[in-house]
């Protein structure tokens, strides 16, 4: 399985190089790439990872450059980053044609990593909701939910055990409690 990546497609150097260290900070792999070209290629082996992509870039169309992309990689969130100077009619053309988000580039750096969180939420809830790490001063403990199983007893599955069970006018199949 590929691994989960942030990618920086950023011609401005000193923003992108912030953005790279607020993301590793955060422990997430991040890589800035300097056009849309070179993110493309990078981005033909992986599977799943969000793209903040300035507008600039992508030239001469970019709704269509949206459009190739998504269609090859739609496990790809691509996330649109524009200075202010940009019209809303190509923002909103780019939105229309695949890309998931608008962030203005003079986005405050608390407010970039909550927006990247929600869309990892939306992006990865499997894996959000599955693991979880409770810390205490003694350590992490990790609760991986995908493993646990719940309603069911050993050697049946809980539809199982309903079906076996004789009917009983005292029996509420929504109760959970078990007599």
């Amino acid at each position: 399985m590929s691994q989960f990546i942030f990618w920086i497609v950023q011609p401005k150097t000193d923003l992108s190089k912030r953005w790279e260290y607020l993301l590793h900070r955060e422990g997430w792999t991040a890589r800035v790439e300097p056009d849309f070209g070179a993110f493309c290629a990078e981005a033909e082996g992986q599977r799943v990872g969000i793209a903040l992509v300035d507008h600039g870039v992508l030239k001469p169309d970019a709704a269509e450059a949206v459009k190739k992309l998504k269609a090859r990689r739609g496990g790809i969130s691509l996330i649109l980053t524009a200075p202010s100077t940009v019209s809303q009619d190509k923002v909103i053309a780019v939105l229309e044609a695949g890309a998931d988000d608008n962030f203005p580039e003079d986005i405050d750096d608390r407010l970039l990593l909550a927006k990247l969180k929600s869309h990892l939420r939306r992006v990865l809830p499997s894996m959000a909701s599955a693991l979880d790490v409770l810390k205490s001063p003694g350590g992490e403990l990790k609760v991986d939910r995908s493993r646990a199983r719940r309603g069911s007893r050993p050697g049946a599955s809980g539809r199982a055990w309903l079906a076996e069970r004789p009917p009983s006018s005292s029996y509420n199949p929504f109760s959970w409690r078990r007599r």
